[in-house]
């Protein structure tokens, strides 16, 4: 694997960039680097030498941040960087996407399949990184990642995210998905919920939609199958009161009792296990 220094010839050689976006690149790398060394910057040292990185007042489009691995460049929106949004937080999951790059994509996120979850779990990549002092424009996402790394361990989703695996994390939901009498299949609907609800709002940001809810019972429905420790559980549980989204609650219109319904499934699955054979 690459060093830091290999990593800093390259960003100066890089003519794409004024220095103070290199020093801030480079100060988030080496960030990046102290707390996950153990992943590889080998695309990171490729794709720095001529990544962009630029202004966009396309934020209908495209979110406060982007990063086309097409393309390669990374795009802030200007008015977010100007009035809400934390630009260190911003560029870190720029490089992030730098970072995961493989082809066309980033993250697990091939062909668009894992397009919320991906930016729910860079959201909580860069969160654990350089925290976020301004607005977060991906709530829901972040919820619905936070919940299912819980179903699927971090670590699952951390090695898919770096290595490209969108199977890994299919794979790992559908094995924890042990309710025999469902009859639906409910991991890729997850999924398509999820990818719903960040597809349609404006700007791809924080407008409820009504897919998301029914997201997080289904998800809610898979983790009632999980024999978790009282305190894991009690944390799950936490989350599912959306307690992150407090603040905004009366905007959610239809995500209330998802407590409930984890109880009832968790006492369902307690049925099913205790069942006679017949």
């Amino acid at each position: 694997m690459v060093n830091l220094d290999e990593i800093k010839k390259s960003l100066d050689s890089n003519q794409n960039m004024t220095p103070e976006v290199k020093d801030e690149l480079f100060h988030l790398i080496t960030i990046f680097h102290q707390q996950f060394p153990s992943v590889s910057l080998d695309t990171l040292n490729a794709r720095i030498k001529d990544l962009k990185v630029g202004k966009s007042t396309l934020h209908e489009q495209r979110g406060p941040v982007s990063y086309d691995a097409r393309g390669n460049e990374i795009l802030l929106s200007a008015k977010d960087l100007e009035e809400r949004c934390d630009p260190h937080h911003l560029m870190m999951k720029g490089l992030l996407g730098v970072i995961s790059a493989s082809d066309n994509y980033y993250g697990f996120n091939q062909n668009d399949s894992l397009c919320a979850l991906n930016m729910g779990f860079t959201e909580m990549l860069a969160n654990t990184l350089v925290g976020n002092e301004g607005a977060c424009d991906y709530e829901e996402e972040l919820l619905a990642a936070n919940l299912i790394s819980d179903i699927i361990g971090v670590d699952t989703m951390f090695e898919a995210y770096f290595n490209n695996d969108t199977e890994a994390v299919y794979k790992s939901l559908l094995d924890a998905d042990e309710d025999e009498l469902s009859s639906t299949p409910r991991v890729k609907n997850i999924m398509d919920l999820l990818n719903s609800s960040f597809l349609a709002r404006p700007g791809k940001v924080n407008t409820p939609n009504n897919t998301f809810p029914e997201a997080l019972k289904d998800i809610a429905l898979v983790a009632a199958h999980q024999e978790w420790s009282p305190a894991k559980e009690e944390s799950f549980k936490q989350k599912l009161s959306l307690s992150t989204l407090m603040d905004r609650s009366s905007e959610y219109v239809g995500i209330v009792g998802l407590q409930q319904v984890y109880e009832a499934a968790k006492e369902s699955a307690k049925l099913q296990i205790n069942a006679p054979v017949k």
